[in-house]
C-alpha cells in the first residue's frame, strides 16, 4: 500500500523554532539565555530580565520584561518574585497588538510571515529600548511612572512608602477621571465629578470607597405612558445591559442599581454603583451603552411635560423638560406674566430660580394637574397677545 506523505505545514509554528527566533533577536542586544524561558542582560547594579510565558489556556505566549536589582534577593521565606519591577517594550499600542498576534501560535499566520514580523518588532523594541543599569536610574523611572511597587523595592531604593502611595493614588485618580470623561463624552465639572446635562446624567468617582456612581435623570411621560410599567422596563433594561455575559468579562458587573419612584411629572433618578476598576476595562463601555440607549428617549421634544399648579397664591401653567422649566404663564388678580426661560433676561432668570426652589411645592400641591401640550399652547398664545384666558377654578 502506497504511503501518503503530508504536505509541509506553514501554520502553527513549532515552539522550539519560535523560541529560537526570540533568542536570536535578543542575543543581538546583549541578552544571554538563562534557565528555562529566561534571558538576562546584566548591568552594573540592575539586570534586565526577559521571560517567555505561556498562557494557561492556549499556545499564546507573552514576552515579559522585568528589572532585577542585583543586590536585592528575589526569594523570601513566604513568597518569591520573577523580577523586582516590570516595564513595557516602548512600542505603540498597535505594534504591541501585532506582536501579541505573532506570539499566538494557534492563529493562521504562515511561518515565514510570523518570523519576519517577530524579528522586525523585537529588533525595533530593543533597538530603541532605554536600558537602565543603575539603581539611581531605576529609582528615577519608578518615581516618574508611579505604578504599584513591592515594599522591599521601595525600601531598598530609599523611597518613602507613604509619600509614594499618595503620589500613586493621585495619579490613579487622575487616570480614572480622564477615562470616565472620555467614555461619557463629557468634561469634568469637579475634582471627581462629570456632568452631562444634555444627556441627563452625573458620574461621580469616590477614591475612598473605590466606587463609580452613575446617576441618571430618567423621564417617563405621565400624560402618554403608564409610569409604573415604563419605570420597571427601564430598570430591567439596565439590569440586562450591565450583566450580560458576566463570565466573559467580569467587569461588566454593576454592584448595585437603585431608583426612586417617578414623580408626578414622570421624572425619576436611577443610580448605578460600579467598582472603580471597571474604568480600566470594557465594562464601563457596556454601562455607557445601556445609559446612552436609555437616554436617547429623553431628548425628544415629546418628552416634555405640561402642568398647572398654584404658585404663591397665583394660578400657573408650566412647560417642563430636560430637568428645567422652559416656559411659564403666571396669572394673578392684577393680570398675567409670560416667561420664556430660554431668554437670558434678569427677570426671567430670577423667576426661574424661584420656580426651581419651589419645585416640590409646585409638584406636590393639591392644585397640581397634568395638562396636554395643546392646552398649554392655547393659554400661552392667548396671554402673549394680551387675551385673558378663562379663569381656572
Amino acid at each position: 500500500m502506497e504511503s501518503k506523505t503530508c504536505p509541509p505545514c506553514f501554520l502553527n509554528m513549532n515552539y522550539i523554532f519560535f523560541k529560537s527566533i526570540i533568542s536570536d533577536c535578543l542575543a543581538r542586544f546583549g541578552f544571554k539565555k538563562a534557565r528555562s524561558n529566561f534571558w538576562l542582560r546584566k548591568g552594573k547594579e540592575v539586570t534586565l530580565k526577559i521571560q517567555l510565558q505561556r498562557s494557561a489556556y492556549s499556545a499564546l505566549y507573552y514576552i515579559r520584561v522585568y528589572y532585577v536589582i542585583n543586590d536585592l534577593p528575589l526569594d523570601y521565606p513566604d513568597w518569591s518574585m520573577t523580577g523586582h519591577t516590570y516595564t513595557g517594550f516602548g512600542l505603540n499600542s498597535q505594534k504591541e497588538q501585532q506582536l501579541a498576534q505573532m506570539c499566538n501560535l494557534e492563529n493562521d499566520v504562515p511561518d515565514d510571515v510570523r518570523e519576519s514580523i517577530l524579528r522586525l518588532l523585537i529588533n525595533e523594541a530593543f533597538g530603541n529600548f532605554h536600558y537602565i543599569e543603575t539603581e539611581r536610574e531605576l529609582r528615577e523611572m519608578i518615581l516618574k511612572r508611579l505604578l504599584p511597587e513591592f515594599k522591599v523595592v521601595l525600601e531598598h531604593l530609599k523611597i518613602d512608602q507613604e509619600q509614594y502611595d499618595q503620589m500613586w493614588q493621585a495619579k490613579r485618580n487622575e487616570i480614572r477621571m480622564q477615562r470616565l470623561a472620555q467614555v461619557f463624552e463629557s468634561s469634568p465639572t469637579g475634582e471627581f465629578e462629570i456632568c452631562n446635562e444634555e444627556k441627563g446624567f452625573l458620574v461621580t468617582y469616590s477614591p475612598e470607597d473605590q466606587e463609580i456612581l452613575v446617576r441618571l435623570n430618567v423621564f417617563v411621560n405621565p400624560y402618554k405612558q403608564n409610569v409604573e410599567e415604563v419605570y420597571q422596563q427601564k430598570l430591567d433594561r439596565l439590569e440586562y445591559f450591565t450583566k450580560i455575559v458576566p463570565f466573559e468579562n467580569p467587569m461588566q458587573e454593576v454592584e448595585r442599581i437603585e431608583a426612586d419612584k417617578p414623580s408626578k411629572l414622570g421624572f425619576m433618578h436611577i443610580e448605578l454603583t460600579i467598582p472603580d476598576y471597571v474604568a480600566d476595562g470594557e465594562g464601563i463601555e457596556k454601562v455607557k451603552e445601556a445609559i446612552f440607549k436609555m437616554q436617547e428617549e429623553q431628548l425628544s421634544y415629546e418628552n416634555f411635560v405640561w402642568f398647572k399648579s398654584k404658585h404663591n397664591g397665583r394660578t400657573c401653567y408650566f412647560e417642563y423638560g430636560h430637568w428645567t422649566f422652559k416656559r411659564a404663564v403666571i396669572m394673578g388678580e392684577n393680570g398675567h406674566q409670560c416667561f420664556d426661560f430660554t431668554e437670558e433676561t434678569r427677570s426671567h432668570q430670577e423667576m426661574l430660580g424661584d420656580l426651581t426652589n419651589d419645585y416640590d411645592q409646585l409638584e406636590y400641591s393639591d392644585s397640581f394637574a397634568l395638562i396636554s401640550s395643546e392646552e398649554f399652547q392655547k393659554v400661552w398664545d392667548a396671554t402673549t397677545i394680551d387675551h385673558e384666558p378663562e379663569p381656572w377654578d
